[in-house]
């Protein structure tokens, strides 16, 4: 494809950009790389005393053009507005140091590139073709790595960040919104999240995409409500870092998005289990919340239960005027049932710090007294009638 063609069909001015940039580089590599050839094929044919003298030389050089172009590429335009008077007063110093240095024939600098073409077997007239060299390759080297480092490795650093800056800006994008409903809203987004969220799923991909890249694409997919392709992402992020903290937890919490409650009471076990340091605080609030879905025709019912309250009960020690957690302890006691005692206890404690935290939880938690579920073995119970009154 040629350049007009590619120009005229890319709209993309960082791809204009990226084109020129490597294009750039690969010039002055060549331009190198021909003038190296040159140079050892008169080496070949001079047949001075030190073979491949004028090849070494005119590496050096290049070298030492390239180490200082990659030093000065380390300078921002704010270094370099910052350096500007000291890097002009010392290119006037040295300038005119190296000048007088130069005229003064047993000067420093004189006695060096006379040593240097000797070594190189050149005669006494010829000793110059040492300066032509440092002439040629120096600036080559210099341009050839400023640039490498200029317009591509920075313009790649810089792509990395605007992408870690996107990822950053999608993590609020998954924040869990457990609220005084028991969880019938999993996820909170807003509009500026889902816009987020629909901008990082439409920008071009390049590659398999890695471990940072498939969360941020299983944050968009639960921004936009689609948790079947955020749990599929998630399942290949989970590939890449195994057990990761991060993928573990929001993978359970698309499962409970997907009303998987089974799934993910076990992904928060192990997750708890084995990372205890680096779990999120939320993920005993959504266990707390997935626990309460165990069938209640199993025997061991009540024991779940029991593990449902104690999971809220680690959230409520950190955040003890939650909602949402206030409400999940109460109804996994509700569950149990008005006979057990603690139970008694629990949920009337907890409903009545909830009522003062949020009054309009009362209408949530009388739906919740309807027949098959959390609070209907307590319809007859006269403390739980007036404290629904």
């Amino acid at each position: 494809m040629s350049s007009t063609t590619y120009f005229s069909r890319t709209k993309n001015p960082t791809a204009k950009l990226d084109y020129i940039g490597n294009w750039t580089v690969f010039f002055f590599v060549v331009v190198i790389g021909v003038l190296l050839l040159l140079v050892h094929f008169y080496d070949l044919r001079c047949g001075h005393c030190c073979p491949r003298g004028f090849f070494l030389f005119a590496l050096g050089f290049a070298c030492l053009g390239a180490v200082a172009g990659f030093l000065y590429s380390l300078y921002g335009d704010e270094e370099k507005d910052a350096f500007q008077p000291v890097l002009t007063a010392l290119a006037t110093a040295l300038g005119g140091a190296s000048l007088a240095d130069l005229a003064n024939e047993n000067g420093l600098l004189r006695r060096t590139y006379h040593e240097l073409a000797r070594a190189a077997g050149l005669s006494a007239t010829s000793e110059g073709l040492v300066l032509v060299l440092a002439a040629i390759f120096s600036p080559l080297g210099f341009f050839a790595l400023y640039f490498f480092r200029r317009l591509v490795v920075n313009r790649q650093q810089h792509r990395e960040d605007v992408l870690e800056s996107k990822r950053a800006a999608l993590v609020p994008a998954g924040e869990l919104q457990l609220d005084a409903t028991a969880g019938a809203v999993v996820f909170h987004t807003d509009a500026a999240s889902a816009t987020l969220a629909r901008d990082w799923l439409a920008q071009p991909r390049f590659g398999e995409p890695g471990y940072e890249d498939l969360v941020a694409d299983a944050r968009a997919h639960i921004a936009l409500a689609q948790y079947d392709s955020a749990a599929t992402s998630l399942l290949l992020a989970l590939r890449l870092r195994v057990g990761s903290p991060t993928a573990t937890f929001l993978l359970a919490a698309a499962k409970v998005a997907l009303q998987q409650h089974a799934e993910a009471v076990d992904l928060l076990d192990t997750l708890i289990r084995d990372h205890p340091g680096q779990s999120p605080l939320n993920a005993w609030r959504l266990l707390g919340y997935a626990r309460l879905f165990y069938d209640p025709a199993k025997p061991d019912h009540p024991q779940a239960m029991r593990l449902a309250a104690q999971a809220s009960s680690k959230f409520l020690a950190v955040c003890p005027a939650n909602p949402g957690a206030l409400l999940n302890r109460a109804c996994a006691f509700g569950q149990i049932g008005p006979a057990d005692t603690e139970a008694q206890t629990r949920v009337f404690a907890d409903l009545t710090q909830l009522f003062s935290l949020k009054p309009e939880a009362r209408d949530v938690v009388k739906s919740l007294a309807a027949p098959g579920l959390d609070f209907a073995a307590w319809t007859n119970v006269p403390a739980f009638k007036l404290l629904m009154a």
